[in-house]
């Protein structure tokens, strides 16, 4: 127990002088401690606010994708092979009722964008022959299966002086 006693004053004595030479010193530890206390709240405030900006940011990002998807799933998977006739028929000023009698008549009334002959290679909403006859136009790229370049081709062609190559008229 004395031993005990004699260890606790002695430490006490010990942080007692060390305390009375970093005060002499000119280091005054509870002014670091209160600076550095500070220092540290400022930057969790910083942080805070930077994880707060961040998380805004994700959810208008997450927002605007949701947004985007949807407009992208209305073009890419629903397209409207009448609408597509009627862009084609003003791009080229060719006349509506003649391709919509063509379409009407090559896919069988359908107005399928994936009507197939079974004959021939004739596919699409013009029933352009793949590759040869749809090679030829600017729309060559597309896919064969959009109602979009398929009506845009067949306009193109009839513009272009083409027009004899269906047999519907």
């Amino acid at each position: 127990m004395l031993t005990t006693l004699i260890v606790i004053a002695t430490a006490l004595l010990l942080l007692a002088t060390i305390r009375t030479r970093a005060t002499a010193s000119g280091t005054d530890w509870e002014s670091s401690y209160r600076y550095a206390h500070a220092a540290a709240k400022r930057y969790r405030a910083q942080r805070d606010d930077l994880q707060l900006r961040l998380t805004q940011r994700v959810l208008q990002l997450r927002e605007l994708r949701r947004s985007l998807q949807s407009r992208k799933l209305d073009v890419v998977h629903r397209p409207d092979s009448m609408e597509a006739i009627r862009l084609a028929s003003i791009a080229y000023d060719v006349s509506y009722g003649l391709l919509e009698r063509r379409a009407r008549c090559e896919t069988g009334g359908s107005f399928s964008r994936y009507s197939k002959n079974r004959y021939s290679t004739a596919s699409g909403l013009f029933q352009f022959l793949y590759p040869s006859t749809w090679n030829r136009t600017p729309y060559r790229d597309e896919s064969v299966w959009s109602p979009y370049a398929n009506a845009l081709a067949a306009a193109w062609m009839e513009r272009n002086g083409h027009g004899g190559e269906w047999t519907c008229r």
